[in-house]
Order: structure tokens, then C-alpha cells, then sequence
């Protein structure tokens, strides 16, 4: 019950009389008309409410979107999309799809192909065309059916890749780029935990930087190693090693994980003999600005590793830890400068490919037996 209609008094032209079976009839019918009425006007209302709701939703979510109706004109625009377009709400409203986008033909031979077969298309890391500039976007183009299942026109979506792409770029920086596939591959990648597996290990350090480092501003040191660092991952990536870290002026890099591959080994020598090649160019130019030259040691060993996340669910790692990697790093600290120390086991997979020299075993910490190893001098 939603209201009520009260009559008083029938006033004729004799008088007051009483009501009569016709009355009641007339006025079920009005309050029935009546009753229409309002539910007419409350639904209107409810459906206003409810396309405001969606157009404030479409609005606010970060996902371009654009409806294009049946005649290929667009009646509905959002502020994401617009903002992608670089465009007024009054430009594109009313506009058909082929003048809004006459500079994306592929773009416009994908909305023809959804009208034409009715079906939703998907692109990754679509180019779209704004004025000059080139926009990298997921671009979804579906088809809208209505109530009896009949084509009423087509949707498209955007959603931008440039932010995402800047966070990746940014995150590249600080992580190797094999890892930051690796950790964006799914959810399961940031789960904190390790697998074992074989990994080849290289270190690399510069021998006296310590002293040399005395002799310097903290400018100039920084100005120094970010040049000296930026020869030698070139290298690393070469190579496709991932830099694992940085600790001071020591290089860590692995090969194994978390990309495998047949020549990892071998790919670890040649980045430590295109390192030396690398350090004389970079020494080259030092020197003609009156800068001693660097020199440094390296050390490569292979074997069973654990990789994976280490720390805790606010900040974590991706690196490698085990014996293997503590023997890596011991056969770089006993390398002298311009030498590569490797192990037997890096041995017995790169052959006689390259001029390692048996020298006489080493006493590593760690280790109740001394070590036989392998020398390269550059």
C-alpha cells in the first residue's frame, strides 16, 4: 500500500446523495491509473539513481571505456577515456568511431571486425595513436547484446600500460630484468621460500678500492664506480647473467636462476673475460682524467644452490644461498687482480675451451680440505 483516495459527500445539483456502485467503480479505476502513475515515476527515478551510479563507476575506474552504439556513434565516453584521448566529453559524444580514431586504422579494423563477427577481440600492448604520441594500452573490444539476445553495439576498453610500464622500467633498475619477470610472472613468485637447483655463480671486486677510495671526494667515488658498474653489467646482460646485487664495489651475478639454460657455465666465463676486455677501455678513459686505473679479481664456481624469496612479508630478496655460493665468493677473494679463479666443476663443464691453468690448491674458510682450482690471467 503505497497511499489512499477518500471521497466526502456526493453534491449534486439536488443536494448531498449517496455514493453508488458506479462511483466505487470509477474511482478503483483512478486509484488503479493512479497507482500506475506513481510506480511510473518511482521507477524512472530508481532507473536515474541507477545510470548515475553507473556513470559515476564507469568514471571512477581506472579502465578507459567507450560505447559505441549500433549507427557506430559514440554515446557514452569516461574520464579515463577521455584522459587517454587528450579530448573533451563534448568532442567524441555523437562523433562515429572512424572520425575519433581516424588515426588508429587498426584500431578501426577491429571495432568493424567485432560488428562484422559479433565476437570480443583482445590485444596486449596495443599502440594507440594520440596527436603525436604513441600509447601502449591492453585494448579489449567486445560485443553488447540486449535483453532478446540482438547485437545493440560494442564496447570498447583501455587500459593504460604506461604507469605499469614506468613501475617495471623503475624496478628494473634496482632488480636484474630476469628476476623482475620472474617475480611478475605470478602471485605464487612473491611467496617467500626457495628451490634447489644448479647455479652458476660469479663475483667480481676491485682490489685496493679501499685505499684508493681515501685518496677521493665521496663525488667523485660515486661519479667512478657508477661508471665502472655501468661497463660491466652491459657485460653481465650480455651474457644474459642477472645481477643478483651490489655490495659495495663487489658484483654478484648468477646464471641458472631464474633462467636456465645449456651454456650458463660457459656464459659465466665469457662475461668474466669480456669484463677485463671492458675494465681496459674503462681504465683508458679514467686515466686521461687523472684517475689511477681499477683493477679487479673474480671468482666463478657451479653447483646445487637454493633460489628463491628470503626475509619477510614486508621486504624480501630474490637470491641464492648454500655452500655454492660461499666458495664463489672465496675463490674471488683469493683471485689477485686480472685473474679468474674457478672450481673443478666449472672446469669439468667449459673443457679445455679456454686457457685455464691448474695452480697449486687453496685453503678456503669453511672448508676442512684445501681446494683445487683453476687459473686465468688476463
Amino acid at each position: 500500500l503505497v497511499g489512499a483516495i477518500i471521497l466526502f459527500d456526493k453534491e449534486t445539483r439536488d443536494g448531498l446523495i449517496n455514493f453508488k456502485a458506479s462511483d466505487l467503480k470509477l474511482i478503483e479505476s483512478i486509484s488503479i491509473q493512479t497507482s500506475f502513475a506513481y510506480q511510473n515515476v518511482k521507477l524512472l527515478e530508481s532507473l536515474k539513481k541507477s545510470n548515475q551510479l553507473n556513470e559515476n563507476i564507469m568514471s571512477s575506474i581506472t579502465t578507459g571505456i567507450i560505447e559505441i552504439n549500433l549507427f557506430g556513434e559514440i554515446g557514452f565516453i569516461n574520464k579515463e577515456s577521455l584522459r587517454l584521448l587528450n579530448k573533451d566529453e563534448i568532442e567524441i559524444i555523437g562523433n562515429h568511431y572512424m572520425i575519433i580514431f581516424e588515426n588508429n586504422d587498426q584500431l578501426i579494423e577491429i571495432i568493424q571486425n567485432v560488428e562484422v563477427n559479433q565476437e570480443r577481440v583482445f590485444e596486449s600492448e596495443f599502440i594507440l595513436k594520440v596527436g603525436r604520441k604513441k600509447i601502449t594500452v591492453n585494448l579489449s573490444c567486445s560485443p553488447v547484446f540486449d535483453d532478446s539476445d540482438t547485437f545493440s553495439g560494442i564496447v570498447v576498453a583501455f587500459d593504460d600500460l604506461s604507469k605499469i610500464n614506468k613501475v617495471k622500467s623503475t624496478f628494473k633498475k634496482y632488480v636484474s630484468k630476469n628476476i623482475v619477470d620472474k617475480l611478475l610472472e605470478s602471485e605464487d613468485s612473491l611467496n617467500l621460500g626457495g628451490t634447489e637447483s644448479d647455479v652458476t655463480i660469479l663475483f667480481s671486486d676491485i682490489r685496493g678500492f679501499t685505499s684508493m677510495s681515501e685518496k677521493l671526494s665521496p663525488s667523485e667515488i660515486v661519479k667512478l664506480l657508477n661508471k665502472y658498474f655501468k661497463s660491466m653489467i652491459d657485460v653481465v646482460f650480455k651474457f644474459n647473467g642477472t645481477l643478483d646485487k651490489i655490495v659495495g664495489d663487489e658484483l654478484m651475478v648468477l646464471y641458472g636462476v631464474p633462467l636456465k639454460s645449456e651454456d650458463d657455465t660457459e656464459n659465466a666465463i665469457k662475461t668474466a673475460i669480456q669484463m677485463f676486455k671492458s675494465l681496459d677501455k674503462f681504465n683508458e678513459r679514467i686515466i686521461k682524467d687523472g684517475f689511477k686505473p681499477f683493477k679487479i679479481g673474480i671468482g666463478i664456481n657451479k653447483g646445487k644452490a637454493v633460489s628463491g624469496n628470503i626475509g619477510s612479508d614486508q621486504q624480501m630478496n630474490y637470491t641464492v644461498i648454500g655452500d655454492t655460493i660461499n666458495l664463489g665468493a672465496r675463490l674471488c677473494s683469493h683471485a689477485k687482480s686480472g685473474q679468474i679463479l674457478i672450481s673443478n666443476s666449472v672446469k669439468e663443464v667449459i673443457g679445455d675451451n679456454y686457457e685455464f691453468k691448474k695452480i697449486p690448491t687453496i685453503e678456503v674458510k669453511g672448508k676442512s680440505k684445501p681446494i683445487e682450482v683453476w687459473s686465468y690471467m688476463h
